[in-house]
């Protein structure tokens, strides 16, 4: 039977947690659509993970920007952000520790982080495909895992100690558990 629109209004005002926001720019050709899919897929689950641990979360949906590139994206974005004159397979920009540099500039930064907004992720392609070579990795399972990686750097979680690196390994085991990936540490991490 349908909701009548009093019904409606109220079913629409319950307490359910708006769903999250993943922003998704594909720049390389390199990337095809399943691993695509798996990067979406592994940001709503770190993000779902996060949630209720993120007080931006409790009005409004977190929402994440990825850029999906090539090695040589990648080498600009570290050279420029962190003056580091080298490739990377993923980086992490918090949208409260960036001077506005976004990858989608057309968007309302300072409305964006009132609602929710939590950053950006770059995912180079040819850096996570030599991890998944020399390890002997399943490519989505690490192209899941760099990807929960960056939101959880976005959430706050670093791995500067031996105590950080910990916490942040056992959420993203969490969350990789989640999406029926398991035992990805410590190879998975260059």
């Amino acid at each position: 039977m349908p909701l009548l629109p009093a019904e409606r209004c109220e079913k629409e005002a319950s307490t359910e947690p708006p769903s999250h926001i993943v922003r998704l720019q594909t720049e390389s050709p390199l990337w095809d659509k399943d691993k695509v899919a798996q990067v979406r897929r592994a940001a709503h689950a770190a993000l779902d993970f996060v949630a209720p641990r993120n007080p931006a979360a409790e009005n409004a949906a977190l929402i994440v920007s990825i850029l999906c590139t090539d090695e040589q994206r990648m080498h600009e974005l570290n050279r420029r952000f962190r003056n580091k004159d080298t490739a990377c397979d993923s980086l992490a920009f918090p949208a409260k520790a960036q001077d506005h540099h976004r990858f989608e500039r057309k968007n309302n930064l300072l409305g964006d982080f009132l609602n929710g907004f939590l950053g950006d992720i770059a995912l180079g392609y040819q850096g996570l495909q030599r991890t998944v070579e020399r390890h002997r990795l399943d490519a989505h399972a690490h192209c899941a895992h760099m990807t929960i990686h960056g939101v959880l750097h976005l959430t706050g979680f670093i791995h500067d100690s031996a105590e950080e690196l910990s916490a942040m390994e056992a959420a993203e085991g969490t969350i990789l558990e989640r999406l029926g990936f398991a035992d990805l540490h410590p190879l998975a991490l260059p």
